[in-house]
């Protein structure tokens, strides 16, 4: 495992990491970096089409790469926290990460790593289950695939 620095440092240089979030273990990059994302979608054998949801370390964050005008102020009370909401994408975000409407899914995260490794590297990160697409979501490093792990920098 990476300290938060190294890891920092790694996904600002094009890496895909698997980190810790409030739900399952993820398999991240920075958002902004659409060849870091094409190598997610290529380790998690994730079908074209399929966005992947973005996390970030707060709202400041989230507004890098949405709209947040467009979300309801009802809805912020619930972040941080485990809310995905589906916002108008900003411009130059990776066109894999915005639907055929023009949204991004996103989320601020209340997990302290998740959220300090976004805050490190300066941007959202993508926060896809870390497990080979159509297979179950992984809770515990043990159980992360090997055929997964071949394809992540850390």
């Amino acid at each position: 495992m990476l300290e938060l620095p190294e890891a920092a440092a790694a996904l600002r240089a094009s890496a895909v990491l698997v980190y810790p979030t409030e739900t399952f273990f993820a398999i991240g990059c920075l958002a902004l970096d659409a060849a870091a994302v094409e190598k997610i979608f290529a380790a998690k054998h994730r079908p074209d089409g399929k966005t992947l949801p973005l996390l970030a370390a707060d709202a400041a964050q989230v507004d890098m790469v949405a709209d947040m005008g467009a979300m309801p102020q009802l809805l912020r009370r619930f972040w941080p926290g485990p809310l995905t909401v589906l916002l108008p994408a900003r411009p130059g975000l990776p066109p894999a990460l915005v639907n055929a409407e023009g949204k991004v899914a996103v989320r601020v995260t209340p997990h302290p790593q998740a959220a300090a490794l976004a805050r490190a590297a300066g941007a959202p990160l993508t926060s896809s289950s870390a497990n080979i697409s159509g297979r179950a979501a992984v809770s515990s490093l043990a159980a992360l695939e090997d055929a997964l792990l071949s394809r992540v920098d850390g």
